[in-house]
């Protein structure tokens, strides 16, 4: 099990929130509810584009993320 912190990590960890990718264009997964998951691409110099979601603060969602070919997350 990673949280995404170490050298040649895949992901950074924010909370509920995981960015994979590099400077530039990051994909971004958010856990909102244990069932509902947000994806977003995250374009540098970019506006965000429209949501199938309201506006909301989200309470924080726990949940694993373990390590491997996929990358598997659970809660």
């Amino acid at each position: 099990m990673g949280d995404g912190t170490g050298r040649g990590a895949r992901f950074e960890r924010d909370g509920s929130t995981l960015r994979f990718g590099r400077a530039g264009a990051r994909t971004v997964v958010s856990m909102c509810s244990p069932r509902i998951i947000r994806v977003d691409l995250e374009v540098e110099g970019q506006v965000d584009g429209p949501s199938h979601l309201d506006a909301r603060a989200w309470a924080a969602t726990r949940f694993e993320a373990i390590e491997g070919n996929p990358l598997r997350l659970h809660r």
